[in-house]
């Protein structure tokens, strides 16, 4: 009780006056809902998470604590929304696409789970077995051979370029 008391009375301030270091605050609150995720309780994990998005909005952790939750939750038009939310901060990590991808495929879509998800997913980290492995499993899905998907990738390349 005291000690919430104590981190009562070092919030409330910060709010309204402003913390030296929000990033701190927002540490602090990802590590207790990641404590809350290994308890199972994803509803106060989700509210810690959102306190740690109060300090720091501009840190792409937050926003894949809160999309790993909602995996775990079930609602993947959520995960989706904070995925995109990480990867518009900080476009460079391969699991953000790996993630985007699995969950495309739970939604069905493999042809934009390879697209979307995996391919941008090993182009930032070949040396990852497991994000080809899932690429070449949604290709089986969608019907697709590796000639197919290829042809496919090279007509993607001649209309938007580089950027595919």
């Amino acid at each position: 009780m005291i000690r919430k008391l104590i981190l009562l009375g070092l919030f409330i301030p910060c709010l309204v006056m402003g913390c030296r270091s929000n990033h701190g605050w927002a540490k602090i609150f990802l590590q207790k809902g990641h404590q809350m995720v290994a308890k199972g309780d994803y509803d106060a994990a989700i509210a810690e998470f959102n306190k740690a998005r109060l300090m720091d909005k501009e840190n792409d952790q937050v926003y894949i604590a809160m999309a790993e939750v909602y995996w775990k939750k079930g609602d993947y038009d959520i995960v989706r929304e904070y995925l995109g939310k990480a990867m518009r901060l900080n476009s460079q990590p391969a699991k953000y696409y790996a993630m985007l991808g699995d969950c495309l495929v739970k939604d069905g879509q493999d042809m934009s789970a390879v697209t979307d998800g995996y391919d941008r997913a090993i182009l930032r980290d070949p040396s990852v077995k497991e994000y080809h492995q899932k690429r070449d499993g949604a290709l089986q899905r969608w019907g697709a051979s590796e000639k197919d998907y290829q042809m496919i990738v090279e007509k993607m390349r001649k209309i938007f370029g580089d950027k595919y």
